[in-house]
């Protein structure tokens, strides 16, 4: 049996306060959730770390929900559909053979179904391929990060994705008061790994927009992140407290966001801008992650 990216599931609950799912769910059953995302989705963020930091575009096709990316160091130009999505893998359209995936709930963090995939393809006499996935989905939106090993010629090289993806609103959130200072806020989950040691990351994101009349978000905010393969705290430094990475005014336009520096961006999600997603790529911090929040 492959092993999984999380091996230890109790711990992994322990270290962030998740729960144990109430009932099992088949990988079918889980596909599915994500392919019913992936169908009503017309927003999708996708990030690379091959092996340096590249926050790679996308553009989807609303009408058949087909994508296509832009150049990924290593990888190239990747198409593929949003509705024919499986296990969370990107695979592209080059004859791969013998894929096999193994997938599974691991937690309830708050409303946010977190899932893991074990996936390996390959071609005969040829290049392998290792997917190690974890990610999750809320009602409008699926979030995920990938550990992908590529070994070809006999030489294995790591790779990093991340990804999110749901129905967007297209717009920016609503104020109900213009000059009220409204706080709006959306919070939720953080995954990643750890680009060093290719260990997950697990943690807590907070997202705050504040009726200023800038269009910025005030902070992005990610914090109580842990080492799911020690069960240890993960500590930032560069200019943020140990336990916390902060993206402070961040523009908004067109229901999107995106900083400054191009470390993290996504969009809003639901008809009311329900959820808000994205993707987060640090070299600074080794870090490349997605995440999901429900205001």
């Amino acid at each position: 049996m492959p092993s999984y990216a999380v091996t230890d599931l109790d711990m992994a609950r322990m270290a962030v306060g998740g729960t144990a799912p109430t009932s099992s769910m088949t990988e079918m059953e889980i596909v599915t959730e994500i392919q019913n995302r992936a169908t009503a989705a017309d927003t999708f963020e996708f990030s690379n770390f091959a092996p340096t930091a590249n926050t790679v575009n996308v553009t989807c096709d609303n009408n058949n929900k087909s994508c296509v990316t832009g150049n990924i160091p290593d990888v190239g130009m990747l198409t593929f559909s949003l509705a024919d999505i499986e296990d969370l893998s990107l695979v592209d359209d080059t004859g791969l053979m013998n894929f096999d995936s193994e997938t599974q709930v691991v937690m309830i963090d708050g409303e946010v179904t977190i899932i893991q995939s074990h996936a390996e393809a390959g071609q005969d006499g040829g290049t392998q391929l290792t997917f190690q996935t974890y990610g999750g989905w809320l009602a409008d939106s699926a979030f995920g990060v990938e550990l992908m090993n590529v070994t070809e010629d006999g030489t294995t090289t790591n790779r990093f994705a991340s990804f999110s993806f749901g129905d967007a609103s297209g717009s920016n959130p609503v104020f109900l008061d213009r000059n009220s200072g409204e706080l709006l806020q959306w919070r939720g989950t953080m995954v990643g790994t750890d680009t060093e040691t290719g260990h997950v990351l697990h943690g807590d994101v907070s997202i705050s927009y504040v009726n200023t009349n800038k269009n910025v978000l005030s902070e992005i905010r990610f914090s109580g992140v842990k080492n799911l393969n020690s069960g240890n705290d993960v500590t930032f430094g560069s200019g943020n407290s140990n336990d916390m990475l902060s993206f402070q005014d961040v523009p908004v336009a067109n229901g999107s966001f995106a900083s400054a520096n191009g470390e993290v961006k996504g969009s809003f999600y639901g008809m009311n801008h329900e959820e808000a997603g994205g993707i987060l790529n640090s070299g600074t911090h080794n870090v490349i992650g997605a995440f999901g929040a429900k205001k």
